[in-house]
């Protein structure tokens, strides 16, 4: 039997199928796939920032969904999306935005699964566009 290597997940097939024929049935096959769900998700992520970088915005919006697809916890993969819909290239020009992104649902996900210094991070670009409205306003 042959495997592609150009194809995504190549390297999962192909442990899954040595796996099958070198071991007898054990429950650990669940975990050795979750497992590789991670490591599989990380590639993706760049390359959906790249696509950010090259304004290519419905390409980037797909391989956040694939990341997704395998972790549905992935903070990264929010910002990502959050930053497509504003259409801005790097993260910090989430800071330099006329409008609030806070009732954004990618940015209540970010809240939710970030680490503390993705929340504040995202916070203080928050923060940065609220101030510039409100003196915009007075």
């Amino acid at each position: 039997q042959a495997q592609d290597m150009s194809k995504l997940g190549f390297m999962q097939d192909l442990i899954r199928g040595i796996k099958k024929l070198t071991q007898t049935d054990e429950p650990k096959a669940s975990v050795v796939s979750s497992s590789s769900n991670s490591s599989n998700a990380a590639p993706l992520l760049k390359r959906a920032f790249l696509f950010l970088e090259d304004e290519d915005w419905s390409e980037a919006d797909e391989y956040f969904e694939r990341v997704l697809d395998l972790e549905p916890e992935n903070a990264q993969a929010y910002l990502g999306k959050l930053m497509v819909n504003f259409k801005v290239r790097k993260k910090e020009q989430l800071g330099e935005l006329n409008e609030s992104f806070d009732t954004n649902r990618h940015y209540k996900k970010i809240i939710l699964f970030g680490d503390e210094k993705l929340k504040n991070e995202i916070n203080t670009y928050l923060e940065n566009i609220n101030l510039r409205i409100n003196l915009r306003n007075n």
